[in-house]
């Protein structure tokens, strides 16, 4: 048996005085891959090229990519309940990393940037000017000011400034806060 390229033997599936006809080999790729069947709801932190660590049993964190998405499909949770899942494939960034590792159970840690470089301020900074407008009060020295701004973001009790509509407003300035 030939193939274009190198595969590594799954599992043998015939031997001596097995009927012609039926599969000889399951082959796999050479090339490692870890498949994890992702909730739905969680799917968007792994679009394709995404950076992932992943604990291996022995603790080492193996860095790798997210190569593909699949499409949502329905499976059984442990309770026996059907729940949404994503499945996607990973593919380690150091090909000799985990060792011989194959079909154990990992951990995969995503992150995401959701902004950075962002001015926020207190959401209990936030104040509602004429015509609907947003403000903070801003203090400089013994007097305070009112800078209109527009909003972005909110999280963590804080909201992103995405614009300075009126006035003057930098990363260190001192604002009100309700209390």
């Amino acid at each position: 048996m030939f193939e274009p390229a190198a595969v590594r033997v799954g599992s043998v599936d015939a031997g001596p005085g097995s009927p012609s006809g039926g599969a000889v080999l399951t082959v796999t790729d050479t090339g490692k891959q870890i498949t994890i069947d992702l909730d739905a709801d969680m799917a968007s932190v792994a679009a394709k090229d995404t950076k992932v660590q992943v604990s291996v049993p022995d603790g080492t964190i193996i860095d790798a990519t997210v190569t593909s998405v699949g499409a949502a499909v329905e499976k059984e949770d442990e309770n026996k309940e059907k729940i949404m899942k994503v499945p996607i494939v990973l593919t380690p960034d150091d090909p000799a990393a985990g060792g011989d590792v194959v079909d154990v159970t990992l951990s995969a840690t995503f992150t995401r940037t959701l902004a950075t470089g962002v001015l926020r301020v207190p959401i209990l900074a936030l104040l509602a000017g004429p015509d609907g407008i947003t403000q903070v009060e801003v203090v400089d020295g013994k007097k305070s000011r009112l800078v209109t701004i527009a909003t972005g973001t909110f999280g963590d009790g804080l909201v992103e400034v995405v614009k300075v509509v009126d006035g003057r407003l930098v990363e260190g300035n001192e604002v009100v806060v309700a209390q």
